[in-house]
């Protein structure tokens, strides 16, 4: 029994601190390398976001339009500072029995949010044909 315990002991088999400082410096350039990229993605994936909310409140828009909850031209302006807020321009009427706020809460939800970096509104622009353009602005 002593004879196995003593042969093992001479055994030592591991690796040495400067194999063990060549791997974590390997690792660490590699992850130099790859987070950055993932960043990129992060972005990539806010812009995509924010399209998609645009798509939805152009649809949202062209709703309130076709029930005759709003008419007219012009922009709806939809902060997203604090709590959302829905602006309208002056050529733009809501029903009497409602607010903007309402119909538009109503079709999206009080949460929109632009997701893109310096982006804190979107902006539906409706014009004399009725179509409907959504964009994100600072």
């Amino acid at each position: 029994m002593l004879k196995i315990f003593s042969k093992r002991m001479k055994n030592k088999k591991g690796f040495t601190l400067i194999e063990l400082i060549v791997v974590i410096a390997i690792l660490g350039i590699l992850a130099g390398i790859v987070v950055p990229k993932f960043g990129g993605f992060t972005e990539k994936a806010k812009v995509e976001a924010d399209k998609t909310a645009c798509k939805t409140i152009q649809t949202a828009v062209l709703v309130a339009l076709t029930n005759e909850d709003i008419s007219g031209t012009g922009t709806i302006t939809i902060n997203n500072t604090g709590d959302t807020k829905f602006e309208k321009s002056d050529a733009i009427t809501v029903k009497s029995d409602t607010t903007l706020k309402a119909v538009m809460e109503n079709l999206l939800g009080s949460d929109v949010k632009a997701q893109a970096k310096n982006k804190t509104k979107f902006e539906a622009t409706i014009d004399a044909k009725g179509d409907v353009t959504v964009v994100t602005a600072e």
